[in-house]
């Protein structure tokens, strides 16, 4: 995001461009993602769909995916402890075929 935001205005840091990214986020228009290695990453989610992550522990690499069961797992356990979910995050943790 720095590289792409610099070659516009040379003159911004990367202080700048991450208090804006928790700005974002703290508006819903962008999400923290943890993949708990200490890296910081952030995703906009103007009219985006709900995806997870396949996480290489090898590597670091990401990868998104979708799957409407996990979305109906958290409904099904909202209605059953009659809690009005509003998101969730949900990461899978393994070894990549490359590695």
């Amino acid at each position: 995001m720095h590289r792409l935001v610099k070659t516009r205005d040379p003159r911004i840091g990367f202080t700048t461009v991450y208090r804006t990214l928790k700005l974002l986020a703290g508006c819903g228009l962008a999400s923290e993602v943890a993949f708990h290695d200490g890296i910081a990453r952030y995703e906009h989610q103007y009219n985006r769909r709900s995806h997870h992550h396949r996480v290489c522990t090898e590597c670091g690499t990401s990868v998104e995916f979708f799957s409407e069961k996990v979305g109906e797992i958290e409904q099904h356990i909202g209605r059953a402890h009659r809690y009005q979910t509003t998101r969730h995050t949900f990461q899978i943790y393994g070894i990549c075929g490359v590695c």
